[in-house]
């Protein structure tokens, strides 16, 4: 499971914004990763290690949709 520093700090800022009261897929898709290639590289990796839940929309393109239980335990996230 392990990441890269970049990925992990990208889950780390997902996390935070969706304490914050951030929609987790609104944020990921609308804010963190539109435009922005890097940011969905690290999306790959952390749906690749298991991280955060992945589909893909109608049009192919990869949608993610939570965390999951192992990125809530790394993270230290009790009440998620």
């Amino acid at each position: 499971m392990a990441v890269s520093s970049s990925a992990k700090a990208t889950l780390e800022n997902i996390a935070k914004a969706c304490i914050g009261g951030a929609d987790f897929s609104e944020y990921v898709h609308g804010e963190l990763v539109y435009g922005d290639s890097a940011a969905l590289d690290d999306m790959r990796e952390l749906a690749a290690a298991g991280l955060v839940t992945s589909g893909s929309f109608s049009n192919g393109a990869p949608c993610y949709t939570g965390f999951t239980d192992a990125a809530i335990q790394l993270l230290g996230l009790k009440d998620f």
